[in-house]
């Protein structure tokens, strides 16, 4: 879908886009590195038709994102998002602008306080994009952590 890419040291780059689909920067992660390119800015990350989703599950990163998807066999209906590790102003306006009416927004945030913290202010996005919320919590630390047995 030409949103993820293979980046130097072993990163996996992902794609993150504004509204109306427009790129604005690549999310880094690998195995020693987590960052976001230089010149770029966050917005969110996503795979899977936005458009027509039931469920929307919101991860803290791109890796996440693509390991909770693995977990869950790839369920059609469902898009897997990341907010980069961050939550601005930015990130918030484009779940806004996305999340369909009557889908189901799910925080599939990280087992730790910022999980929490972001957990709430996506329950409050639902709440004003009429959608129903839920909270997904992994096992491990992060979704990736589980995926590898963590």
């Amino acid at each position: 879908a030409e949103v993820l890419r293979e980046g130097i040291y072993g990163t996996v780059w992902a794609l993150h886009r504004m509204a109306q689909d427009a790129p604005c920067g690549w999310e880094m992660r690998g195995p020693h590195y987590k960052g976001f390119c230089r010149g770029g800015g966050k917005a969110l990350f996503w795979l899977g038709a936005l458009a027509s989703a039931r469920r929307v599950a919101v991860a803290e990163s791109a890796i996440d994102a693509l390991s909770l998807g693995t977990l869950e066999d790839w369920p059609p209906g469902t898009a897997y998002l990341s907010t980069g590790g961050g939550f601005g102003c930015r990130t918030a306006e484009v779940i806004r602008a996305l999340v369909p009416p009557g889908s189901r927004l799910v925080a599939a945030t990280d087992q730790d306080p910022g999980g929490e913290l972001l957990a709430e202010r996506l329950r409050a996005i639902a709440r004003a994009s009429c959608a129903g919320f839920g909270r997904l919590r992994p096992k491990a630390k992060d979704w990736n952590a589980q995926l590898n047995g963590g």
